[in-house]
């Protein structure tokens, strides 16, 4: 039959488009090396935190572990010890094993020991105003009631742009529903179905033009029909992973955003789920992300 045909074609279009890799459609390696050039260049120019965000992008387009020490040595030039030893405790170990970085010893102690004198002199400062608070009370002097002091705004964190993998496997996932979906409900085979029900209710010999070779005919009608339950199934299994995927990359995303931002986020109330769906009618499923 001709519907069988295009079928066939559709299917390994559809099945091609699935496969692809997300890093090959939107982004990867080249990507990164662009973001660490940047990131170079603004490390040069004493931009730290501009460099250890670009250092972040560049490492969620391609997991090198390069961009991980140079990140953790922006981090480290802008005085933000905290978060450089935070990535250290993450990634000191796997860098071990890599062999490319033998002074993260050293590293780690250089971060140690500043942190401790940030918190020292911290401390320090603390200390030193409230003596001076005792100190004016006691000579008489009168702090006003309800007056605040304004501190220095706080600068929202740039906009580092969307996260193309996440949303790359988002779009494969939801390209792989849409499929399902499409093969599901039947409607590129009204007539396979149609001559399959006739089949099983009157016998071949009934749904088909008389004279045609009604056995090979239903045959036929019936593996077009196991190829649409083999490609709802296929996309609607492949549509999931990657939706999921896509939702769990830019949680943790949209996360670590919240973190340098100094917004509490907890990670016990985030959730991410799907709820596939096959009937009869149609296929298809429904994804949730809490955070």
């Amino acid at each position: 039959m001709k519907i069988s045909a295009r079928i066939k074609l559709l299917s390994i279009c559809i099945i091609g488009l699935l496969t692809v890799p997300p890093s090959m459609a939107f982004a990867g390696p080249e990507e990164a090396a662009a973001y660490y050039e940047e990131a170079s260049q603004a490390y040069q120019d004493g931009d730290y935190e501009k460099a250890a965000r670009l250092l972040r992008r560049a490492f969620a387009e391609d997991s090198n572990l390069i961009y991980k020490y140079n990140r953790i040595l922006a981090l480290q030039a802008m005085g933000d010890y905290d978060t450089a030893l935070e990535e250290l405790d993450i990634w000191e170990n796997r860098m071990k094993e890599d062999g490319r970085f033998d002074d993260i010893k050293e590293i780690r102690a250089q971060l140690e020991k500043a942190k401790a004198e940030a918190d020292a002199k911290e401390k320090a400062t603390a200390d030193k105003t409230d003596d001076q608070k005792d100190g004016d009370q006691k000579d008489g002097d009168k702090v006003a009631d309800g007056q605040a002091v304004d501190g220095p705004d706080k600068v929202a964190p740039a906009d580092d742009g969307p996260n193309y993998l996440g949303w790359s496997l988002v779009g494969v996932g939801a390209v792989g529903l849409g499929s399902a979906a499409l093969f599901g409900s039947t409607l590129l085979i009204d007539d396979v179905e149609s001559n399959l029900t006739c089949s099983e209710n009157k016998g071949a010999a009934n749904c088909y033009p008389e004279g045609s070779d009604a056995s090979a005919l239903y045959q036929e009608d019936y593996d077009t029909w196991q190829t649409h339950q083999t490609i709802t199934w296929v996309s609607l299994g492949i549509g999931a992973v990657a939706l999921v995927g896509g939702g769990a990359v830019l949680l943790m995303d949209a996360s670590e955003q919240d973190a340098e931002a100094d917004v509490p986020v907890s990670a016990d109330n985030a959730d991410v789920s799907f709820s596939p769906y096959v009937g009869a009618d149609g296929a298809g499923g429904v994804l949730h992300i809490s955070f």
